[in-house]
């Protein structure tokens, strides 16, 4: 999810002064879930041979989350 919606904020940031108000919907049963990545993580984080994805993902995540809480529109998510 991080990697397909990660482009969109970051072309929204770039939009000129047209648009004041993003609105990220939720569609299907598992829209927006959470925790869904936890099992992976784990066995990634505790096998020395694949920690560089947990790392990869984290790195992702947290760009991500920084551009949300920096983002010049506001943006809501309807859930």
């Amino acid at each position: 999810m991080i990697r397909e919606l990660y482009p969109f904020l970051v072309d929204w940031q770039r939009m000129g002064g047209d648009v004041n108000l993003i609105v990220i919907r939720g569609v299907g049963e598992k829209a927006f879930c959470a925790g869904g990545d936890i099992k992976a993580l784990h066995d990634n984080g505790i096998d020395p041979e694949l920690r560089h994805k947990a790392y990869s993902f984290f790195r992702e995540e947290y760009a991500m989350n920084d551009l949300l809480g920096k983002h010049r529109v506001p943006i809501v998510s309807v859930l």
